[in-house]
């Protein structure tokens, strides 16, 4: 009985450790430490190979950095080590609506999505929320935008997790470029993140920049 306590407490660390080090890696990656959170990455895929998320936040991470084939890389390894992770169909779409390539872009998603409303597949709700912020985030961010669809993934994904302070920055982002002359409904989403997490970088950096944008 003691030897199965002691076994129960050294796996209950190494998962505590594995968390520690992911989070330091995603506030790398957010705070543009790309080489930092890469080695971390890397460190996380050598220990649990088999673990989907470490592939699409190695590739997300690398997205980031403009390092497009290191990213696609990672999604793709994702892909075959996880194909029921829709978080690496997603990676593989927003390198496809990046680059314009729409088709890619789509085909992509939707899988991500057939995943994702699977109901034998069991996708635990962190995963299905930052599958649909980051499919958002593609929608808003660049040329080609798409906000109607990127205002469904958002709701969608709000009540998955309604303290996560990233998805309000996200929804912020999304009201910024939908009332460009009107800051207040985006400000109002960026202090939501704030109240959730005061020292939350991307929400102070985004409603400093929507200010600055509007003077």
């Amino acid at each position: 009985m003691k030897k199965f306590f002691l076994i129960a407490l050294s796996f209950i660390a190494l998962n505590n450790a594995f968390a520690q080090t992911k989070d330091a890696a995603v506030n790398s990656t957010m705070n543009e430490r790309y080489e930092v959170a890469a080695a971390d990455f890397k460190k996380l895929i050598a220990t649990e190979p088999s673990n989907g998320d470490y592939y699409f936040l190695a590739g997300d991470n690398y997205f980031y950095w403009g390092e497009l084939d290191s990213a696609e890389n990672m999604f793709r390894k994702g892909q075959e080590v996880a194909p029921l992770n829709p978080l690496n169909y997603v990676g593989l779409g927003r390198i496809g609506w990046f680059q314009k390539n729409e088709s890619l872009a789509k085909g992509q998603y939707t899988k991500a999505n057939e995943i994702m409303d699977t109901k034998s597949n069991k996708i635990d709700k962190t995963t299905k929320q930052l599958a649909y912020i980051k499919m958002a985030e593609t929608y808003v961010n660049y040329d080609n935008k798409n906000l109607p669809e990127a205002e469904i993934l958002l709701n969608k994904a709000i009540p998955l997790n309604d303290k996560n302070p990233e998805v309000f920055v996200q929804m912020g982002n999304f009201l910024a470029e939908k009332n460009p002359t009107s800051p207040s409904a985006a400000v109002a989403e960026f202090n939501k993140a704030l109240i959730i997490d005061p020292k939350y970088t991307r929400a102070l950096l985004r409603k400093g920049m929507l200010y600055a944008r509007v003077q």
